[in-house]
């Protein structure tokens, strides 16, 4: 996603414009699914599953906390908590 942001709107292809577009519409929603979390940082399942299982992501960004993975519920993620991380 950093990359989309640091292009000049006369760089980007038509496939830039509407992958940015398609991120801006995610973003309107107020938590992300386990699928559109990995397609807004760029990482596969696998390696998400990996970074949650040690708690490597800071706990905010899931809603319910690390008690909600032990539960074996769908993993949702704030979407606003994930931005503002993704910023930093």
């Amino acid at each position: 996603m950093n990359e989309l942001l640091n292009k000049r709107m006369a760089d980007m292809t038509l496939r830039d414009v509407m992958e940015a577009s398609h991120l801006v519409e995610l973003s309107k929603s107020i938590s992300l699914t386990l699928d559109q979390f990995c397609q807004i940082i760029g990482k596969p399942r696998r390696r998400v599953y990996s970074l949650i299982d040690n708690k490597l992501l800071p706990e905010e960004l899931i809603i319910g906390g690390y008690e909600n993975r032990k539960q074996k519920t769908k993993l949702m993620f704030h979407t606003h908590q994930v931005l503002t991380w993704l910023k930093k």
